[in-house]
């Protein structure tokens, strides 16, 4: 299975699991492992995804089975205690129409246990109800979540349990006669992956790249740091002070009203290490300087990759602009957004670029950052595999000694594709949209490497980490892109200003 899985308890002991095939992209596969962790035979299920889409969803049903969905929740598919389909019907979109702070808005039908039964639940179909996670059944009948309640700029948390009347026919239907331990073996593993799980073998192998923007975790003890705050102590510290006060002094009556990103205790006041971590569904961490991206990557045993090693991931198999093919299309990227958090929260787009707050803006009832792999349509195709989002949604360092970013990132006006490319700021520079990616040497540039010990790498040599400034300066203190000012002309101006890469097709 490929990332985006899930999982969740099976009845019989063990667990269930469903995600997208391995061996073929448009088919979502379940399988169950029993109490002793033998894997049962993987089964094809009927579940649609859009093109691109990888997550799925499991819900575990108290007398077995377990319902199946995309992340989208249009479609819902009902399994056995053993992986196989019962039933498949689509989801019927009768949201509240809530806009939630968390969560989703409320779905008022219901999927039962009952294979291919809807419930229509009262209680959800209150205005202003959202929904955080998934709606749950529990032995004895009841229906349970987690969410909130919009009221007017403050989200209050609420514990629904509602006792909907469900036909008797439905509680018979919903007891699998499963349970018994995984009736065939597992298939033979297939050949180890030319590169680590987490990233993509490119021309072959030459070398692998993340297949999702990054998140920084502690270096020690693994705990994800906060996407919304730097991750060097002394630059944490003089955010906080900063926008603690000064986010009540700029900005309109709803600005002044939106609070900070909650910011773990356990990051204040110690040195971290940061490490990057590919992962698929996960809120990508800006505010990152090119030297913690240096870094981070260097911890997790990869390195920052080179212009041409992005440009060339970019474009896929296909060697097109965008990752999709050679004409721009509106929406399939997260770029060029009409809107701009520093617009929206300050009422300049140029100004108070390390509020914490930026990439919590949402416009149209969307979260202007997507979460990693958020936008399926985004994604560089390499054999059965992909990688996500190198146009957009984040900026990611590149190895340039001078310091560079590419890919544009959400608000950035630019059509310029996987030619993107900005070198306006030095490695220390960091603000709201830049992020990080890495790559590695692969098998195929180690096969060389051993061959011709002179070779040179794949990539730029990781030279030793940096250490970031005692103060912030150069632009790290509310610093710009210079097309965020006037994104029409400047943003054309910084993005062609160095362009290496952009007549190559």
């Amino acid at each position: 299975m490929r990332a985006g899985f899930d999982a969740c308890e099976r009845r019989g002991g063990g667990a269930l699991v469903a995600g997208v095939s391995a061996g073929d992209p448009r088919k979502v596969v379940a399988l169950s492992i029993d109490a002793l962790g033998r894997p049962g035979p993987a089964r094809e299920t009927s579940l649609p995804l859009a093109e691109g889409d990888l997550t799925v969803r499991l819900v575990a049903l108290p007398e077995g089975g377990a319902l199946l969905s995309d992340a989208a929740r249009s479609h819902v598919v009902w399994l056995d205690d053993d992986g196989a389909e019962l039933a498949s019907q689509p989801w019927p979109a009768d949201d509240t129409g809530a806009l939630c702070v968390d969560g989703h808005p409320a779905r008022r039908a219901v999927p039962t246990p009952s294979p291919g039964a809807f419930v229509t639940v009262p209680e959800l179909a209150a205005p202003g109800a959202c929904v955080v996670g998934d709606v749950v059944w529990a032995a004895d009948g009841s229906l349970r979540w987690f969410g909130s309640a919009a009221r007017g700029l403050d989200a209050q948390a609420e514990a629904g349990v509602a006792r909907p009347a469900l036909p008797a026919a439905a509680v018979a239907a919903a007891r699998p006669a499963a349970g018994a331990p995984a009736e065939a073996p597992a298939p033979a593993l297939p050949a180890a992956p030319a590169c680590p799980s987490d990233m993509v073998a490119i021309e072959g192998g030459r070398f692998c790249i993340d297949r999702f923007e990054g998140m920084l975790v502690d270096g020690a003890t693994g705990q994800a740091l906060s996407p919304d705050y730097p991750s060097t102590p002394n630059l944490l510290e003089i955010t906080l002070a900063e926008w603690s006060t000064g986010r009540r002094r700029i900005g309109d009556v709803h600005a002044r009203a939106f609070p900070l990103p909650l910011l773990p205790g356990w990051q204040r006041g110690r040195a971290t290490a940061a490490l990057a971590r590919s992962r698929s569904g996960v809120r990508p961490s800006g505010y990152v300087t090119g030297l913690v991206a240096e870094s981070a990557c260097a911890a997790a045993g990869k390195r920052l990759c080179s212009v041409d090693e992005f440009v060339t991931a970019c474009r896929g198999e296909d060697d097109t602009l965008y990752p999709y093919g050679d004409t721009f299309e509106e929406g399939a990227c997260n770029v060029f957004r009409p809107a701009h958090p520093a617009a929206q929260l300050h009422g300049n787009a140029s100004m108070g670029h390390l509020d914490p707050r930026l990439n919590r803006v949402r416009s149209a009832r969307e979260p202007l950052l997507r979460e990693t792999g958020g936008s399926p349509r985004c994604r560089s195709r390499w054999g059965s595999d992909a990688v996500y989002d190198l146009v957009g949604n984040l900026d990611e360092w590149v190895n340039e000694p001078g310091g560079a970013f590419a890919g544009g990132f959400y608000a950035r006006s630019t059509r310029a594709g996987c030619e993107a490319l900005i070198t306006a700021h030095p490695r220390s520079y960091l603000d709201y949209s830049t992020g990080v990616r890495c790559c590695q040497d692969g098998p195929a540039a180690a096969a060389t490497e051993t061959e011709s010990p002179e070779a040179a790498p794949a990539g730029s040599a990781v030279g030793p980490s940096g250490h970031l400034p005692e103060h912030p300066g150069d632009g790290e203190r509310g610093g710009d892109h210079e097309e965020h000012v006037e994104p029409a002309v400047l943003g054309q101006h910084a993005e062609h200003a160095e362009q290496p890469h952009q007549q190559r097709h």
